[in-house]
């Protein structure tokens, strides 16, 4: 786990309960997570709007340790229906 997940200031970036998604970001001084959920039964792609000091970060999957980039200040992520990733940056 990361430091930002366990003792990070919180912050929600999606509420989408039309599309029934969820993201929200941890921080902790130069640590950084944020966590996607994927509540549909349907395959998605959801857009997390980041702030500009955020969306300059490389973010990684945690579990695969895959890269996503950010582009316009949006990370998106491709998500299976019922499923989540965390994604890291430092």
């Amino acid at each position: 786990t990361t430091p930002a997940l366990m003792h990070g200031d919180y912050q929600t970036l999606i509420v989408d309960d039309g599309h029934k998604a969820f993201a929200f970001k941890q921080s902790l001084a130069h640590d950084h997570a944020i966590v996607v959920f994927n509540n549909s039964t349907s395959r998605q792609i959801i857009s997390v709007p980041l702030q500009k000091e955020y969306a300059s970060l490389r973010w990684t999957n945690i579990i695969d340790a895959s890269k996503f980039s950010v582009r316009n200040r949006q990370l998106s992520v491709e998500l299976n229906g019922k499923s989540a990733i965390i994604l890291h940056a430092k």
